[in-house]
Order: structure tokens, then C-alpha cells, then sequence
């Protein structure tokens, strides 16, 4: 079984929901350091009329990880848009087969963002950020590990499902 003994209301958290309370305040960090630097911007320009150059460098690095983050916690809760018209008028068994294809669909793409995401962040340890002089790698490392957070959740995810489906039918 694939609890772990962290307790929330009597109950074992899935490692799902530990992953998915850690990428969640993930983002909510990114989300405010990034409205920080928003402000910082914004008031550097406007009342100081002189703006800090790494602001706006720091906001769209923050973008970025924030998104990719966000991406994975997303999976669990069936978060991403998605058109269901066609599915939800299916009988439940091909509805099941098709979303099992759809996520090894996301699986494959997840994958993919990981390998050439890893290439891409490679390719930026060669140059600089203007403003803030870090390694482009760590913006560029975003897509990596956004790709890896969501093939992790969304295999975390399936496996949580299906055992809950043998707890079901015992």
C-alpha cells in the first residue's frame, strides 16, 4: 500500500495529497514573491520613476515555475480544462478507456516536456539573465520539472484510483 503515516482527520494522506499540499504551497510562495516583485516594479517606476531592473527578470522566472508547478498539483483534482461532451454520453466502460488513453496521452507528453526540457535547461547554463546574472538553468528548469511533477501525479493518481477500486470491490 502506498500511504504513509502523515494524518489529516483521522486518515492516512495518499502520497498524492502530500505531493499535491507541497506543489500548492509551491505556488502560492511563487505567487507572492512574484506579486512582490510586481509591486516592487510597479512602485520603482511610477513614484521612484527609476525601476529595479531584477523585478521584472524575477516575475516572469516566477511565471514559469509557478505554472509548471501548479501543472502537477492540478492532475490529481482533474484540474485542467477539458471538454467532457463527448464522454459524459458514453457508457461508463468505453468512458474509462478513453480516459485512460487521454492520460497516456499526457503521460507521453509529460515525458517528453521532461527529456527536451532537460536539454533545453542544459543549453542555458551557457548564458546569463540580463538583470539578475543567475544561470539561465533555472528558468529554463521549470519545464523539466513541471513535465516530471506531472508524469509523478498523474501515475500516483492512477494508482491511488485503481486501489481504491479493489478496496471498492472488497
Amino acid at each position: 500500500m502506498l500511504n504513509v503515516p502523515s494524518k489529516l482527520e483521522g486518515r492516512l494522506l495518499r502520497p498524492s495529497e502530500i505531493l499535491q499540499r507541497i506543489l500548492n504551497t509551491l505556488s502560492a510562495i511563487f505567487l507572492g514573491v512574484m506579486a512582490f516583485a510586481i509591486c516592487a516594479q510597479v512602485f520603482g517606476r511610477y513614484v521612484l520613476d527609476d525601476a529595479p531592473g531584477w523585478s521584472e527578470e524575477v516575475a516572469k522566472f516566477l511565471m514559469a515555475w509557478m505554472t509548471m508547478v501548479a501543472a502537477g498539483a492540478l492532475i490529481r483534482d482533474d484540474g485542467h480544462i477539458s471538454v467532457t461532451v463527448l464522454t459524459d454520453r458514453l457508457p461508463s466502460a468505453v468512458a474509462v478507456l478513453i480516459a485512460g488513453l487521454r492520460d497516456l496521452l499526457i503521460l507521453a507528453m509529460a515525458v517528453m516536456l521532461t527529456y527536451f526540457g532537460f536539454l533545453f535547461a542544459e543549453f542555458g547554463l551557457n548564458s546569463r539573465a540580463s538583470a539578475t546574472e543567475i544561470s539561465m538553468a533555472w528558468p529554463y528548469a521549470a519545464i523539466p520539472a513541471g513535465g516530471l511533477l506531472v508524469a509523478v501525479m498523474l501515475v500516483l493518481k492512477r494508482i491511488e484510483d485503481f486501489q481504491g477500486r479493489q478496496e471498492a470491490r472488497q
